[in-house]
């Protein structure tokens, strides 16, 4: 234990790296930016020569620039350029209102969201819109709301999509520039989506997931598929032949053969309808552009072989990752689309933190044997780094990692939260559930679990070589990617993003020049020197 309290309050405070290379799907001019929810090039990964803050504490103040209380909750992460920095919020409600000695519970639900714009530097608000929807929606859902999609900017204009059925283009000033709505497949009232569909800018277009048109005699009017808009009208260009499931989030990249694409993917629980199940890399060259390059399908049935849809898609020139319920891992050649490799992922080393002792054991060969296990399969918020995918664990603390070449699966234990006195805390914990008007506008809850527990959490970022996970109490976990092995020595710093018990956030945090910006239910935060 003492290699990691050394390395958590010892490591030095800033960590710095070669510049950002640029590819054919990064943002133009982007470099030091952080334009959509992904980040400059949309891989959710970037490389910078500037100092970035490893370790922080909003409850202490160390290494927080600033921090600013909203008047509500929200689940987009937060779009950079320059001095201006944008995201969405539920708009604010008084009713009902949050009293503890009535016990009344909490609810609130929109049909819009509010875009908001604030200063880079200060925090101090410059503007706020409406963004328009369809549907009436739940606030903080734990599995997505109506403001779930970052916005996009490309330094001339900012898009913001309200996922209960409206997108809208503004210019930097805050002038509306066009707006249109459009109608989500509802799956059960107030709660349209189970949404991780994150926002897509790519060159003269904004990428967004819907249902195919009324009038659209070739798809399947019940199906979502991938449409692309022209960023400056608002017109749709063209929609991909082939469906992808809300659950999916696409992630944009280059091909073998330096050319952009997308990958999207089908399949998963709660009877999902889009088939078939698997991925289907889609051109974004302007030759044949929203055609697939390549299909592929798994041999198992859905609820075996559907939850890799669950996933970010993460892929790169050689490889493309596909989960089979966290029990086994498949590898998809994208040059080709075919199948390379399954290896299992039951028979694993875990990394457990023995509080009696005070240290972490190694457990050697574990078989994970089923769901209601102490250690659980299942697998959540991935990204992938060269031949290894990194994931969270679904019910229990582990940051875990999988090797696509040799098989190797890897759980590190984690402590759910940090003390009053700077401790970690390895027992199951909560949150109150409340914005920072004290309301809970929350009726789900799941919401108020522990930081790893049945929601969809924000995705992990990478900046250089570390990667950043957060829980949904609002501890992140800062881990080295270079580690050889996935135990303590891996751990870099773990970091809150405000008090015990009272933070709750799902959304991914974002950088750009040197800072590191982050939100919870209740606050934004600048994370800087």
């Amino acid at each position: 234990m003492k290699l990691l309290f050394k390395l958590l309050f010892c490591c030095g405070l800033l960590i710095s790296c070669s510049t950002s290379k640029k590819n054919v799907v990064t943002v133009d001019g982007s470099e030091n930016q952080w334009p959509m929810s992904g980040g400059p090039d949309g891989s959710w990964k970037v490389e910078t020569a500037l100092k970035v803050p490893t370790k922080w504490s909003v409850r202490t103040g160390e290494n927080i620039k600033w921090k600013k209380s909203l008047p509500e909750g929200g689940q987009s992460g937060i779009a950079i350029w320059d001095d201006k920095i944008f995201f969405t919020i539920n708009p604010p409600n008084d009713d009902p209102k949050y009293s503890k000695d009535s016990e009344l519970k909490g609810g609130a639900s929109s049909k819009d969201i509010i875009l908001l714009c604030l200063n880079a530097n200060n925090g101090e608000t410059l503007w706020s819109k409406t963004v328009k929807g369809i549907i009436e929606s739940e606030y903080n859902y734990g599995f997505s709301d109506a403001t779930t999609p970052t916005p996009m900017t490309d330094g001339n204009h900012v898009w913001a999509i309200n996922a209960s059925g409206g997108m809208a283009c503004f210019s930097m000033s805050g002038n509306l520039i066009w707006k249109r709505t459009w109608q989500p497949i509802p799956v059960t009232p107030n709660r349209p989506f189970n949404k991780q569909f994150d926002s897509i800018l790519f060159k003269d277009l904004i990428l967004n997931v819907e249902p195919a048109e009324e009038n659209d005699s070739v798809r399947t009017t019940e199906w979502n598929y991938l449409h692309a808009f022209n960023k400056i009208t608002g017109k749709r260009v063209w929609v991909t032949k082939e469906a992808v499931t809300n659950y999916n989030t696409p992630v944009l990249g280059e091909t073998h053969d330096d050319k952009p694409a997308i990958l999207i993917g089908r399949g998963g629980p709660h009877s999902v309808p889009e088939r078939p199940v698997g991925l289907s890399l889609i051109n974004l060259d302007k030759e044949n552009q929203g055609d697939a390059l390549w299909n592929w399908e798994p041999n198992d049935k859905n609820n075996i072989s559907g939850w890799g849809a669950l996933s970010t898609q993460h892929w790169n020139k050689e490889k493309a990752s596909w989960f089979y319920e966290g029990k086994s891992h498949l590898t998809i050649d994208t040059k080709t689309g075919e199948l390379i490799s399954q290896n299992n992922m039951r028979t694993v080393d875990i990394n457990k933190y023995d509080t009696l002792a005070k240290k972490y054991k190694l457990l050697k060969n574990v078989e994970i044997k089923d769901f209601g296990s102490k250690y659980h399969y299942h697998y959540h918020c991935n990204i992938q780094v060269e031949n290894d995918v990194y994931f969270m664990g679904l019910y229990n603390p582990f940051v875990k990692r999988h090797n696509m070449v040799n098989g190797n699966t890897e759980y590190l234990e984690v402590p759910e939260e940090i003390n009053e006195t700077g401790g970690f805390v390895w027992e199951k914990q909560s949150n109150d559930g409340l914005n920072s008007q004290g309301q809970l506008h929350s009726s789900d809850n799941r919401t108020r679990g522990g930081g790893f527990q049945k929601c969809f959490l924000g995705s992990p970022i990478m900046i250089n070589n570390y990667i950043y996970f957060t829980n949904a109490l609002g501890i992140v976990y800062v881990i080295d990617s270079n580690a050889k092995k996935l135990d303590e020595s891996a751990i870099v710093a773990i970091n809150d993003l405000g008090e015990r018990g009272k933070t709750w956030t799902v959304n991914s945090l974002s950088y750009a020049n040197g800072n590191i910006y982050h939100r919870t239910m209740k606050e934004i935060i600048c994370i800087g020197k």
